[in-house]
């Protein structure tokens, strides 16, 4: 009886001992062996169970012995898709153009001043310089094409999320010339009432701007009071900025007109400089000297330290 009941015993747990195929899994009786859904795989065995693919992972075939990889490092993301049985799983697709992989089931719009145009992970491309995306999610960078050419108007170039703008002066600003920056205030004592002036006015007077004088200076090259150059600088006048004394050349006093030569016996090597310096024993130098040198037909010793 007791062998009996062991036969019976062994013969219960070989049948329920499945062997189940690659791509299928065991039934929960152990009966029988059916195909993985979409989204799952086997790799078949004794009483083989259909697993989920794992993270990074996805199969859109029923009755699979593996899932593929999605791989993120192309612009690819998992996201939810229904089977042709309504069964809803993981599946691969491209981030759309305008967006980047920003995780393993994340895509994310591109920021205003960049753009892809194909799928893409990490990050998305800075617009090139002269080109703006002003929105998100923006699948190419638009030229920048405004040109500000009326005076009365400033200049705000074209930056990486907008084109270039033209807004008018605004009283008590003026702008005589195109392609500025800013508009320019009128001067102490003039006035300018309307938006979109080009110049300031003075009572019972066209305009108080005058040419700047010899070592002055003004953005415009004109103005009712224009600065001073600094040591160093000159102009001639009508300047809109100062220049740099060449090297040889000095500058000692604000207000230049002319760079004055180095006296001979010194030297002034860079430009910009408001003085000379003496040469060094036993070099010399003629005037307007921007380096010093050992006379001909002269030698020097060098003694060992």
């Amino acid at each position: 009886m007791r062998r009996a009941l062991l036969l019976l015993s062994c013969l219960a747990a070989t049948a329920h001992a499945l062997s189940c195929p690659a791509g299928t899994g065991a039934s929960s009786d152990g009966i029988n062996c059916y195909p993985c859904y979409t989204g799952y795989y086997s790799t078949g065995g004794i009483n083989a169970a259909c697993q989920p693919c794992p993270t990074s992972y996805y199969q859109p075939q029923t009755a699979s012995a593996s899932c593929l990889y999605c791989d993120t490092s192309k612009g690819y993301y998992l996201r939810p898709y229904y089977d042709a049985w309504g069964f809803n799983y993981l599946n691969c697709f491209p981030c759309p153009a305008g967006s980047f992989v920003a995780g393993p089931q994340q895509c994310t719009p591109c920021s205003p001043s960049s753009y892809t145009a194909a799928p893409t992970a990490g990050a998305c491309f800075a617009c090139p310089a002269g080109t703006y995306a002003s929105a998100s999610g923006m699948t190419a960078c638009t030229p920048c094409t405004v040109v500000c050419n009326a005076p009365g108007t400033s200049y705000v170039p074209c930056t990486s999320t907008a084109d270039a703008l033209c807004p008018q002066c605004q009283p008590g600003t003026y702008a005589p010339a195109v392609n500025l920056t800013a508009c320019l205030a009128c001067a102490m004592g003039t006035y300018a009432t309307g938006v979109g002036a080009t110049r300031c006015t003075c009572p019972g007077t066209v305009s108080c701007a005058v040419p700047c004088a010899a070592g002055t200076f003004s953005p415009l090259g004109e103005a009712s009071v224009c600065d001073t150059c600094a040591p160093g600088t000159f102009t001639a006048g009508g300047a809109s900025a100062c220049a740099l004394c060449a090297p040889g050349t000095y500058a000692s006093a604000s207000g230049t007109a002319v760079c004055v030569s180095c006296e001979a016996g010194k030297y002034n090597p860079s430009p910009g400089q408001p003085n000379c310096s003496a040469c060094p024993a036993p070099t010399v130098s003629p005037t307007r000297a921007a380096s010093c040198g050992i006379p001909l037909g002269t030698y020097v010793v060098v003694v060992p330290p």
